[in-house]
């Protein structure tokens, strides 16, 4: 009789145990929520409105511009961001070709895109326009969920090499040696 209690209790606690092991670590969070957050970044930028700029970033955000400028809490950045966009970035577009989300917790993501942009950059001091081509930047954005809205707390703009990337030994066949 005794082995007939042992398994009237160990069934339960082994299915319920196999139960919570199936669960998921965390749940993905909203994508088109991630999306929406991050093409708001993309829309203020090109109507060149730094109102609706204020309400992409969380009061403590940070963005690191593609020259390596920090910018940190929302009100330095859009005061930054307003600066350029008076006269250097003024009549520049700019697209995300592709959005990757990455999850970290049901309240923070990463979300990585592809930026082109239509080449309308003015540089400062008289230096002329530069073209941009399309395709040569990534922005990364840390998105966090507060109050129910995504907003991003951290953005970072890189310039993508194209020489460097012919040595990338992921995308390509290169194997580390140094061509002469």
């Amino acid at each position: 009789m005794r082995p007939v209690k042992y398994l009237i209790f160990l069934v339960p606690v082994v299915l319920l145990f196999a139960a919570v092991v199936s669960l998921p670590a965390a749940q993905t969070p909203d994508g088109s929520g991630i999306r929406t957050a991050v093409i708001a970044f993309q829309e203020a930028w090109n109507h060149h409105d730094m109102k609706a700029m204020t309400n992409v970033f969380t009061e403590d955000a940070e963005l690191i511009n593609v020259v390596g400028t920090r910018w940190q809490g929302r009100a330095n950045i859009v005061k930054a961001l307003g600066v350029f966009h008076r006269e250097m970035f003024k009549n520049e577009q700019i697209h995300f070709d592709e959005i990757t989300i990455r999850s970290i917790t049901p309240d923070v993501a990463i979300a990585v895109a592809v930026q082109s942009g239509s080449g309308e950059m003015v540089l400062p001091e008289g230096h002329g326009r530069k073209e941009t081509p399309a395709g040569t930047q990534l922005d990364t954005f840390v998105v966090v969920k507060r109050e129910g809205v995504w907003k991003v707390a951290h953005g970072q703009n890189t310039s993508v090499n194209p020489d460097a990337q012919k040595f990338d030994p992921i995308k390509t066949d290169w194997n580390g040696e140094i061509p002469k």
